[in-house]
């Protein structure tokens, strides 16, 4: 398992990593010029860190020089990486299910929750809070919420059957995820985070869209 990057044109792809263990598991930096992968190359799996160091040419598709940094290193395994949106924190998966947060060169390490089951977590566009799904003891998947200050969380969906892979709208207000509800059918679901939207009447939402819609084709 080797890690390629090419430009979003297309054209010739770069070698990243070039390591006999495997390599996997990759998250962008919100800026776009540093990647996060996972890596077996210790012995188990750790969360490493590439990025250019050619000072000239920062684009990972690029550039000829890179710098590998190990940012984990446990005896259990560590994977799922990913920046928060504004850069200044890593979240990934450790061990069984406990998800830990981190400064992007490895320091200040801390557990925001523990779990015997993997989640499936999604940052806040304000990287203020992180949305999760995972199993509890009767192996049914909810939706929770979580400051990422710490604090106790907050189920969501509250649904006797599953709901799983929150994703945050771009604004906040609202979180989507995949629910088996109606007839065992598995579809998208959303939820509102905000009392005010909740209670909204469906007339105000369709002024609101198309307030939008105007304002978009003025820029235009």
């Amino acid at each position: 398992g080797e890690i390629f990057v090419m430009r979003e044109k297309g054209g010739k792809a770069m070698r990243i990593t070039d390591n006999p263990a495997r390599d996997f598991d990759i998250a962008w930096s919100p800026s776009g010029d540093t990647l996060l992968f996972v890596s077996d190359r210790a012995g188990n799996q750790d969360v490493y860190m590439v990025f250019s160091a050619d000072t000239t040419e920062r684009r990972l598709s690029r550039s000829l020089k890179r710098t590998i940094v190990r940012l984990t290193d446990s005896p259990q395994n560590d994977f799922d990486p990913s920046f928060s949106p504004d850069g200044k924190l890593i979240a990934y998966v450790h061990n069984l299910g406990d998800l830990v947060l981190m400064k992007p060169d490895g320091s200040q390490k801390r557990t925001l929750f523990k779990g015997w089951d993997a989640p499936k977590y999604s940052w806040s566009p304000d990287s203020r809070w992180i949305a999760y799904s995972r199993n509890d003891n009767d192996f049914n998947e909810d939706v929770w919420i979580i400051s990422v200050a710490g604090g106790e969380a907050v189920n969501v969906s509250m649904h006797p059957d599953n709901d799983w892979a929150p994703v945050w709208s771009k604004d906040g207000r609202k979180l989507a995820f995949i629910s088996r509800r109606a007839s065992n059918n598995v579809d998208v679901w959303f939820v509102f985070l905000r009392k005010a939207d909740y209670e909204k009447p469906k007339e105000e939402w369709e002024l609101e869209k198309e307030a939008e819609k105007a304002e978009k084709k003025k820029k235009d």
